[in-house]
């Protein structure tokens, strides 16, 4: 794996745990959704996330590393910026609470 590569798995993981710590201590949808900050800095690194998976980390990468299902990362990233106003906060919430820690062990194995 090259360099870029290596340093945007770095920044996909510092997004992926800013998810985790700006959600800590939210137990449920509705207090997610409820909080208006929180929410949209979940969602802010949601996007950051697609974006670097969609226009930065290389195809040799992503094909190596099969654990991780990228195109439904990038196709997480579309649903937020190109439909805002449906995205389905089901969705983004079991994803935080569901694949973002999954994808926290994927790329910290990958990385030690």
């Amino acid at each position: 794996m090259d360099s870029k590569d290596i340093k945007v798995l770095k920044k996909i993981l510092e997004h992926a745990n800013d998810i985790v710590q700006e959600t800590e201590g939210i137990n449920s949808l509705e207090e997610f959704q409820a909080n208006n900050d929180k929410s949209k800095a979940a969602l802010f690194d949601l996007m950051q996330i697609g974006e670097l998976v969609g226009n930065s980390l290389s195809q040799k990468t992503a094909d190596d590393l099969k654990n991780i299902p990228w195109s439904q990362i990038y196709a997480l990233r579309n649903r937020i910026v190109h439909g805002y106003a449906s995205v389905d906060y089901q969705i983004i919430w079991e994803t935080i609470r569901n694949d973002i820690p999954s994808l926290i062990e994927e790329i910290k194995s990958v990385l030690i």
